[in-house]
């Protein structure tokens, strides 16, 4: 019996002593490599450099031509990131619109719905339009961007919180918020000021 006692006791300080180790000593390879969540999803030959794509508007007027140092497809989602992204919008005739620049961009290949965050900065002849995050839909017409509206010029600045527009930035829609009106400010401080 004393015997039994001294296995059961032992056998107990044993599995005791292996459950403490497991829990407080992991294998070097785990710690000095820790898991990216966002690599999980990635299998080999998922990651490229120094991608081009094109995209288009409905009637094939405008192209979005992207340049993007590094992609990740996450085949589980079926989704393609892309970081840093470079936009350049050219109609037809071989006319540069403007110049996109943002910190990275989703493109779902199932929806075709393209998601930019910011920073973003898009250039247009003398306008500066700056946003958080934009979306378009591969094939459309118009885009919407949200995250804060700043747009401006040598003469002006326009705040607000959301900016529509058609894909070659002509026809463009400043709103506000229900906390914070859109405004037009002129540079040089003109009693003209007012809110959109």
């Amino acid at each position: 019996m004393k015997n039994k006692t001294i296995l059961i006791l032992t056998g107990i300080i044993i599995i005791i002593t292996g459950i403490f180790f497991s829990l407080h000593y992991q294998p070097e390879s785990l710690q000095d490599n820790p898991v990216n969540p966002a690599e999980e999803n990635l299998e080999p030959g998922d990651q490229f450099k120094n991608v081009q794509l094109v995209f288009f508007n409905s009637d094939g007027s405008i192209s979005w031509h992207l340049d993007s140092e590094s992609i990740n497809n996450l085949t589980r989602q079926r989704v393609l990131e892309l970081f840093p992204v470079n936009i350049t919008a050219i109609t037809e005739g071989e006319e540069v619109l403007y110049n996109l620049h943002a910190h990275n961009s989703y493109y779902n290949l199932d929806s075709g719905l393209i998601q930019i965050a910011g920073p973003i900065e898009i250039i247009k002849d003398q306008l500066s339009f700056q946003a958080a995050n934009i979306s378009w839909q591969d094939g459309g017409d118009f885009l919407l961007a949200t995250g804060g509206i700043y747009i401006h010029s040598p003469d002006f600045i326009i705040e607000g919180e959301s900016l529509e527009s058609d894909l070659s930035l002509n026809r463009v829609t400043i709103k506000g918020s229900t906390e914070k009106q859109a405004y037009f400010t002129w540079k040089d401080g003109s009693d003209q000021d007012k809110d959109l």
